[in-house]
Formats: C-alpha cells, structure tokens, sequence
C-alpha cells in the first residue's frame, strides 16, 4: 500500500480527530462546564435577556469563524470558545425576566437525551434505523392522549419537530379522513371547495401549510 500524500494524510488525521471517543469525552465535558456556568450566570441575572447585535455584525462573526477550520487548533478549546461565542450572542430562554416569546425555556436535564440522539443519529423513518427511539414515541404518545383524555387503544400520533410540521401533518390527515382515498387517488377529480376552518388566531405556520395540503 502507497503512503499517503501529505494532504491526504493531514485530511486522515482531521478524520480521525473528528471520530475519536477521547476527543468526544474531553471536549464534551469542556462543554457541559460552559454551559453550566451559562446557565448559573443566566439564572442569577448576571446576563441580558438577548445579547441583541446587528444581523451583519454577527454574519461577519460567524464568516471569521468558519474562515479558521483550515488552521491547526487544539479539538477542546476550539469547541468550547464556539460555545462562549453562541452563548454571548443568543438569547438567554432561562434568565427569570424572559417572557415566554413563543419558545419556552429547555430543561437542562433533558437536553441530555438530545445529545444521545445527535451523537447515534437515530432515524425513524423506518423503525430498524430508530428501534428505541420510535418505541419511546408510541410511548409518549399513548401517554400524552390518555392525559387529554382520549380512551387508550383508539388514537394515535407523532412526534413532529415543531409547529409548521404538526399543523402540515394536522392538515394532511384531516384532509385524508374527510376525503378517504386521496392520499392514493388525488384530488384531480374531486375538488369539492373544502378549506381549513381554524380557530380565529390560528399559529403563524397554518396559512402556509394550508394550500400545501391542498385543502383550499
């Protein structure tokens, strides 16, 4: 086997670095202390609300910072000066004067399972590529439904990754039980004039989905 060429081998080496459990630990628990260290400053009132900065400045900043991957630096450090940058420059969800702005504050604890599925990336689109996590979903959502008071074994759902996909999903599946087949068949030739009737302060996102779930 040929030696690799220096850059080659410079790429091998960034590889390696990138996949490496040694990085990964020392790096992460950098980045666990910086962010517990942001949320203690945050909660006593020791940071703004919004660290507001002009859209500009703060696409130059984030220019400059991609224009350093090429350089040499150590894996830990450069990850938690990352942080501290995103953390000076974000708005702070936990500080006791945030009203909730649409977005609610995270629980830190729970944050910690996110990690899990980023660092697995476990997909759901098929249950093999997401075995537990699509498990964990059936779950919460039988859970979930018998809180609201819906009879156990005569519902159903899913976990959507936000508001614009659960009112597209919402609309879909009301389109599709109004209209029986139209998932296979179409609505070629059945346009029967139906259209969403939402409630009068509908989320932001309804207007959108509602033509693509052509409804209207």
């Amino acid at each position: 086997m040929q030696p690799l060429t220096p850059h080659l081998a410079a790429a091998h080496e960034r590889i390696a670095a990138a996949y490496s459990p040694d990085n990964f630990a020392a790096a992460g628990t950098k980045l666990i202390e910086t962010l517990a260290d942001h949320l203690r400053r945050v909660e006593s009132r020791a940071a703004n609300v919004l660290n507001w900065n002009q859209p500009a400045e703060l696409i130059r900043e984030a220019a400059a910072s991609l224009a350093q991957g090429g350089q040499p630096f150590d894996v830990t450090n450069r990850i938690r000066d990352l942080a501290a940058q995103c953390l000076e420059r974000g708005q702070n969800l936990h500080h006791p004067h945030y009203v909730g702005h649409q977005v609610p504050a995270s629980v830190p604890l729970a944050t910690l399972f996110d990690l899990i599925g980023s660092v697995t990336n476990q997909g759901m689109a098929i249950f093999e590529m997401g075995p537990f996590a699509t498990a964990v979903e059936h779950a919460v959502v039988a859970a979930v439904g018998e809180q609201l008071g819906f009879p156990a074994g005569t519902f159903t759902g899913l976990v959507t990754s936000g508001g614009s996909l659960a009112n597209l999903t919402a609309l879909l599946t009301a389109r599709n039980v109004t209209l029986g087949d139209t998932w296979s068949a179409g609505l070629a030739d059945r346009r029967s004039g139906l259209a969403p009737l939402p409630t009068w302060l509908p989320a932001p996102t309804t207007p959108n989905a509602a033509p693509s779930s052509t409804l209207s």
